[in-house]
C-alpha cells in the first residue's frame, strides 16, 4: 500500500511539473505495467488531482490540484492581510473567531483568535475538519457549482463527523440550500460536542469565495435562533472589511 501511495504522489508530481503525461509514459517512468499505471491515473482523476479531456488522451492537471496550489498561496496572503481584522472581530464579539479555506472535502484553519469570555472555545487542535460538518465549510461549499460539489463528494467517507446531521450528498445539498436562503452557515454540536458556530463566506475582488470567517461559541450561548442572528450581524462588518482588503489596490 505504501508503494502504491508513493507511486500516486510521484504521478501527481510528474504531471504538476510537465503539465501532462500519457499512460505509456507513466508506465515507463515508474517501471510498472500499463494496467497498474491506468489504475493510478484513474484514482488521481477520480479525486480531481488529474484530468483527461477524452478517452486515450494525455492526463493533465486537475481542478483539485489547482485549487490546492491556490489555497496554499492564498493562505499565506490571507493570513497576513486579514489577521488584524479577525483580531478586531474577536475583541468585539468576545468570542473565538476563525479564518479557514477549503481543501478537497475538508476545511483548514489558517488563523484562529481566541475570545476573552471566561468560558470560551480554544484554538482548534486539529488543523483540518470535514467541511460538511462545520459552519465555515458549509459557507464555502454553498458557493460551489453543483457539478463541482458532486465531484468532490461523490466518493466521500462521511464517517469523519458522526454527530453531523449531514451524512450523504443529498443531505448536504439540502443543508447548503438552507445556507443560501439564510445567507450564513450554522452548526450546533456537529463538528465537536458542545460547540456551536456561525460563518460567512469571504469573497475576493472577483466575487469568488476564497475563505470563510466563523465565530465559535459554547452551545449554551446559541440556545435561541436570535443568538445566531446576533452573532452574524456583529460579524458582517468585519467580513465586509476583509473583502475590502482583498481588493487589488489594497493587496498590491
Amino acid at each position: 500500500m505504501l508503494q502504491t501511495a508513493e507511486r500516486t504522489l510521484h504521478t501527481v508530481k510528474l504531471v504538476a511539473t510537465r503539465g501532462h503525461i500519457t499512460l505509456t509514459q507513466l508506465a515507463h517512468e515508474l517501471d510498472i505495467s500499463p494496467s497498474m499505471a491506468h489504475r493510478i491515473l484513474t484514482t488521481c482523476v477520480a479525486q480531481g488531482f488529474l484530468s483527461q479531456s477524452g478517452r486515450g488522451t494525455a492526463y493533465g492537471v486537475g481542478s483539485a490540484l489547482r485549487q490546492l496550489a491556490i489555497n496554499v498561496d492564498r493562505g499565506t496572503d490571507l493570513t497576513a492581510t486579514l489577521e488584524p481584522t479577525l483580531r478586531k472581530a474577536a475583541r468585539k464579539l468576545l468570542e473565538t473567531c476563525h479564518l479557514m479555506v477549503l481543501e478537497g472535502t475538508d476545511i483548514r484553519f489558517i488563523l484562529s483568535v481566541e475570545g476573552s469570555h471566561l468560558v470560551r472555545i480554544s484554538r482548534p487542535i486539529r488543523r483540518t475538519t470535514p467541511a460538511h460538518a462545520t459552519a465555515g465549510g458549509r459557507a464555502i461549499l454553498a458557493a460551489l457549482p453543483e457539478a463541482e460539489l458532486r465531484r468532490r463528494f461523490s466518493n466521500h467517507d462521511w464517517s469523519g463527523a458522526p454527530h453531523s446531521h449531514v451524512q450523504n450528498l443529498e443531505e448536504l445539498e439540502a443543508e447548503l440550500a438552507r445556507v443560501r436562503r439564510r445567507t450564513f452557515a450554522l452548526q450546533v454540536g456537529e463538528a465537536q460536542s458542545g460547540v456551536a458556530a456561525v460563518a460567512l463566506p469571504v469573497h475576493d475582488w472577483s466575487a469568488n469565495v476564497v475563505a470563510a470567517a466563523s465565530v465559535t461559541v459554547p452551545y449554551q450561548r446559541m440556545a435561541q435562533p436570535t443568538d445566531a442572528h446576533s452573532l452574524i450581524e456583529q460579524l458582517r462588518p468585519f467580513v465586509a472589511r476583509m473583502e475590502e482588503l482583498l481588493r487589488p489596490s489594497n493587496i498590491l
